[in-house]
């Protein structure tokens, strides 16, 4: 997840966005980091059904979202797609429909598990998620289950919670999965229960190489502000990602049964902390959008960030209702659009080439040009892919465009076809 970053931005261009706020790939480059995050407000769901807590993840060419136990998907639920803004459907079928989980853990009570997180570590797919404790049914607790496929079944063989999980805190709850820059995995969660004595608090600690067990000691990242900031009634469902030369950790706040659930944000120097500054709301009930939250970020093969989240879509919302929180996705961008890539390898003429200009930041979809090529080679517009068998000898330099919305950044990139 943590990217090389350096020099600067070639091009200009204005960036023109759907603002909630102002708010690295190939090659050595800057991108300027943004102040606050900015993304767009879908107005309908990718999944119209109930998709608590999404955690979606990228694995090969094949998005995955793993939610909170559902009627479609018990006791984790799992969809998949080949597009993130489209096409999301139940993956596998079983007694328990679309399930990751088929089998909960022994010492949690079926049907109370909730807010999956998901990664590839060490070979195998490791997933945490959390319920609620037989020894002792006011604790829900947290868990870990690993497979050898992106859809399960994951598998917990442990005999009781993981980590801490004690009367102490109230619990421990919303894991959350993050790649620090050394490659090694982090985990967040949420401890205490935000009650009237007691305030909630985003805590931190490293994984082994095999993500299953805990290194180290644990740090507090975050902690409740009720009394200064009066929307921030809980701290809870952190999201922690690195993006334009920033940590930023996003949680989500206020009551997560009614339309005053929403997600904020603030910066860290890294998993570990420490993160500062006042905490900023990016995301709250719009339109007819309500209680939008449980949001995770997510990467794909092309550099382009997205955010999902679950909500309640008017008329329906709230709890009492009987309605589902649905499974909204979107861009989102935490710095300025650029030309990532410095350099392509070198061709040969007769041979296929295949290579990619990749971009960082933009908000919408991009759109790929460049100046006349090596004969021979082409450049597929919606991916920035350079490929095709050059017919001649020589050494070029090219200049390669990428538009996002009204923003357009440029690089100059030299192609050498050998003979």
């Amino acid at each position: 997840m943590a990217r090389v970053v350096a020099s600067t931005i070639a091009g200009a261009g204005a960036l023109a966005l759907c603002v909630a706020g102002t708010g690295s790939g190939a090659g050595a480059v800057t991108t300027a980091g943004l102040s606050r995050p900015i993304l767009d407000h879908p107005q309908y769901p990718v999944w119209p059904e109930d998709a608590p807590d999404p955690d979606v993840v990228e694995f090969g060419s094949t998005y995955y979202a793993y939610t909170t136990g559902t009627s479609w998907g018990n006791h984790i639920g799992v969809l998949e797609s080949k597009s993130p803004l489209s096409g999301w459907h139940t993956a596998v079928s079983g007694p328990f429909g679309s399930s990751a989980l088929p089998t909960g853990p022994s010492y949690l009570y079926p049907n109370t598990l909730t807010s999956p997180t998901v990664a590839e570590i060490d070979g195998r797919y490791v997933m945490f998620f959390d319920g609620r404790l037989r020894s002792d049914s006011s604790l829900y607790c947290m868990a870990v289950a690993v497979a050898t496929s992106p859809l399960g079944p994951f598998v917990d063989n442990a005999k009781s919670a993981f980590g801490p999980c004690s009367t102490k805190f109230d619990g421990s709850v919303d894991p959350d999965l993050v790649e620090g820059a050394d490659g090694h995995y982090w985990l967040l969660w949420k401890e205490n229960d935000s009650g009237p004595y007691t305030s909630a608090q985003i805590w931190s600690q490293e994984l082994s190489t095999s993500g299953t067990t805990f290194v180290g000691h644990s740090h507090v990242l975050l902690t409740q502000k009720s009394a200064t900031f009066h929307w921030e009634t809980t701290t809870e469902n952190p999201a922690l990602t690195y993006a334009g030369g920033i940590w930023w950790l996003l949680f989500s706040s206020g009551d997560w049964e009614n339309s005053s659930y929403s997600e904020a944000f603030v910066k860290c120097e890294g998993p570990d902390g420490p993160c500062g500054g006042d905490p900023t709301q990016i995301l709250q009930s719009y339109d007819r959008v309500h209680g939008p939250g449980g949001a995770t970020t997510f990467e794909n093969r092309l550099g382009v960030w997205y955010l999902a989240f679950a909500a309640w879509t008017t008329p329906c919302t709230g709890e009492g209702g009987n309605c589902g929180r649905e499974l909204y996705i979107t861009p989102i961008e935490f710095r300025t659009l650029a030309v990532a890539t410095t350099s392509l390898p070198e061709a040969k003429v007769g041979r296929a080439y295949e290579a990619f200009v990749r971009a960082d930041g933009g908000l919408t979809a991009r759109r790929w040009t460049s100046s006349r090529l090596p004969a021979g080679l082409h450049l597929v517009s919606s991916t920035g892919e350079v490929d095709g068998k050059p017919s001649a000898a020589g050494s070029k330099r090219i200049v390669f465009s990428v538009s996002a919305g009204s923003s357009t950044r440029r690089r100059t990139i030299r192609i050498t076809v050998a003979s």
